[in-house]
């Protein structure tokens, strides 16, 4: 993996020199080069990157942030476009302006945008923004005649230094104009990987092998392209006929897992082909978390974990596509969309060596009467990278006290524990006289804090030795077992 970065930073340097200047293409027109890289996409709502976040991702390979700055607005014989960015943001690299939306019908129609859109750049410049170039992402995306009457008058209206890239969809390779349409943009965004919000659910979509076929149909069509992947989660509440009837992406599946009212469906993980599938059921009329959910409704989640993401860019690396530029990430996480990629969990992906969370243990001392002492237990994941859901074998927080004995144990935010006495020679004989304790709980999310009810120890003395161990089995099915460390508790 440091091999193919070390070769692929070295391309950046060498084809960056080509960014900026103009190549000649199709129709006498010039068109100007978009260096390779990765990029990221964020609406104005997302949670704003923090300077060391986006200096990862620059140092990791990502130039550019696509930036949702306007939504096209038809009238009775209008066009307008909403203007959706304030001042200029945290960015990495170049600034590309994203305006989606339905595209406007007829001549006149692509008229009144190429107007608009010419106001947007300049309001953005205006702004401190300085977007590089803008991106159209129609929502329906036009045929491959209309989006050559779409643009065409936004190609003249667009500032001759800024670049014009199109959203492309998978369903539409096969239209026999898009050689046409490259004569009018400079590159092309081809999602291909996982599905953006709204659009009907295939799993065929998270497929590797899928998706390197696809790309290797784009590449053939002899433009530059972003190939786009999905890092947005989702949640899907599904009535009992498998229609879906809601879709959320902010949501928690921590409260989720531990409800006693939701269950798993058996063989849910296989629905995913390279994504992660989680899917639970009721059995009658439940509220939670702000679903409400009638009988045999299910609750379904999809996302790409950081270890595919990691493996898509090992790939993607070695099928030497020639028009292949990167990817481009969808989309940077709003408020509350916490099963999401963050800028921090992609540069982490982006990077050498695998990504792996960052688990603390902290005891807080309560107070206790004699002979007693009692803590509480802070379990904390200080990244941005949740651990992998598991019942049995992993996902617990083992507490051994030498000499002592559990006398008390109040669960709090774990989901369950069980009580151990250990041998001369260490190893587990049961629960009498127990002086270990292990606290479950079935994942912990990314930047989660769980904490315990107070835990209470019979011990022999004033103060008494705390050996903490934790075992958490990750998304890439790596298991996290660091060596114990010790705390003292009491005097």
């Amino acid at each position: 993996m440091n091999g193919r970065r070390t070769m692929r930073g070295l391309g950046l340097v060498v084809l960056g020199l080509l960014a900026g200047t103009l190549v000649a293409c199709g129709g006498g027109r010039e068109r100007r080069a978009r260096e390779p890289g990765a990029a990221v996409w964020a609406t104005p709502a997302a949670v704003p990157l923090a300077a060391e976040t986006a200096e990862r991702l620059q140092a990791a390979g990502v130039v550019e942030l696509f930036l949702e700055g306007g939504r096209i607005e038809n009238g009775a014989g209008t066009v307008r476009v909403e203007r959706l960015f304030g001042a200029a943001p945290r960015t990495v690299g170049r600034t590309m302006l994203v305006v989606r939306g339905r595209a406007p019908e007829g001549k006149s129609g692509a008229e009144a945008l190429a107007n608009e859109l010419r106001a947007v750049v300049a309001e953005a410049d205006g702004r401190g923004i300085r977007p590089a170039g803008l991106h159209l992402d129609f929502d329906p995306v036009p045929s491959g005649l209309q989006l050559i009457e779409l643009l065409g008058p936004v190609r003249k209206a667009l500032p001759a230094d800024r670049l014009l890239s199109v959203t492309i969809p998978r369903t539409a390779l096969g239209d026999r104009d898009l050689p046409r349409v490259a004569k009018l943009t400079d590159f092309w965004v081809v999602f291909l990987f996982g599905q953006r919000p709204g659009e009907a659910e295939e799993f065929s979509f998270w497929d590797f092998y899928r998706t390197e076929q696809d790309a290797r149909r784009v590449d053939a069509l002899g433009e530059p392209f972003l190939l786009g992947v999905s890092t947005l989660a989702t949640c899907s509440r599904l009535g009992p006929d498998g229609g879906v009837r809601e879709v959320r992406t902010a949501f928690r599946l921590f409260p989720l897992l531990v409800h006693r009212g939701l269950e798993r469906v058996p063989g849910s993980l296989l629905l995913g082909v390279d994504c992660q599938v989680v899917e639970l059921r009721t059995r009658s009329r439940l509220g939670i978390d702000g679903w409400r959910l009638e009988p045999k409704d299910r609750l379904r989640m999809v996302r790409a974990p950081v270890h595919l993401v990691e493996e898509l860019e090992r790939l993607a690396g070695s099928w030497g596509l020639a028009r292949h530029l990167g990817q481009l990430f969808y989309r940077l996480p709003e408020a509350g969309e916490g099963l999401s990629l963050s800028g921090a969990a992609l540069a982490a992906a982006l990077e050498p060596g695998a990504a792996t969370p960052e688990i603390e243990v902290a005891i807080e001392t309560l107070p206790a009467r004699s002979g007693r002492l009692r803590f509480r237990v802070h379990l904390q994941n200080r990244s941005d990278l949740p651990t992998e859901i598991a019942a049995l074998e992993h996902n617990f927080l083992t507490l051994h006290a030498p000499g002592a004995r559990v006398h008390d144990v109040d669960l709090g935010e774990f989901s369950r524990y069980d009580l151990a006495r250990s041998d001369a020679r260490g190893e587990r004989r049961g629960v009498l006289r127990a002086d270990e304790v292990r606290l479950f709980v079935p994942m912990l999310e990314a930047g989660a804090e769980i904490v315990s009810g107070p835990l209470e120890l019979i011990a022999p003395g004033r103060s008494q030795r705390l050996l903490i161990s934790f075992d958490f089995l990750l998304p890439d099915g790596r298991v996290l077992a660091p060596p114990a460390t010790e705390w003292e508790l009491g005097n």
